[in-house]
């Protein structure tokens, strides 16, 4: 991660994302050694729920009490469409770990591809709505350059 990070210091980057893994393995020394990177960091480090087993929301909350309770400065990207590709519906999951939750990632999905907004299943406007108005949201899916004004104007319209 100190190459990430030094990168990211590097080049002014202000955010880096990783794939949750299995977090609670760390060593004590591993995890002292990570303290101490974020802990004097400028830069924004989240996890982010990914489509494979250690997505799955009772391991995301897991890992997440755990991350709190070794007080490690992770944030937490939620991805609204990760959770199709592993069966789970993204509005519960919403709901119980909204409050971790610092960066989004909009998607809309339907039949497990992601669409735009609107033309899939996710009650996407909702969970925008219940998104504290600091949250970053990205809108994270392939957009045709011509679809692009009306896709961040639905996601302002959600917003406001």
């Amino acid at each position: 991660m100190q190459t990430n990070l030094d990168m990211a210091a590097k080049y002014q980057i202000k955010s880096l994302k990783y794939s949750l893994g299995k977090v609670s393995l760390m060593s004590s020394a591993a995890l002292a050694q990570l303290r101490q990177l974020l802990t004097s960091s400028q830069t924004q480090v989240t996890i982010e729920n990914q489509p494979n087993d250690n997505g799955q929301l009772a391991v995301v909350e897991t890992a997440l009490d755990w991350i709190k309770q070794q007080q490690l400065p992770l944030g937490y990207t939620f991805d609204s469409g990760n959770w199709y590709w592993i069966d789970q519906q993204p509005e519960p999951a919403f709901t119980t770990l909204k409050s971790a939750i610092t960066v989004f990632h909009l998607k809309d999905i339907k039949n497990q591809n992601t669409v735009m907004l609107g033309d899939g299943d996710t009650d996407w406007q909702q969970l925008l709505k219940a998104l504290p108005n600091t949250t970053p949201v990205f809108i994270e899916y392939n957009i045709q350059s011509q679809n692009l004004p009306e896709q961040i104007a639905l996601v302002q319209q959600a917003l406001s």
